[in-house]
């Protein structure tokens, strides 16, 4: 029971990781767009 749960918190931790990564491209990204 432990083990499962540990895995799903891994799975949402790395998603939020993800998700925060993917973020700060998109920001990079746009700002590279207007300083070009």
């Amino acid at each position: 029971m432990f083990l499962s749960n540990a895995r799903s918190n891994i799975a949402k931790f790395l998603y939020i990781v993800r998700a925060i990564f993917s973020g700060i491209a998109v920001t990079l990204a746009k700002s590279a767009q207007k300083t070009v």
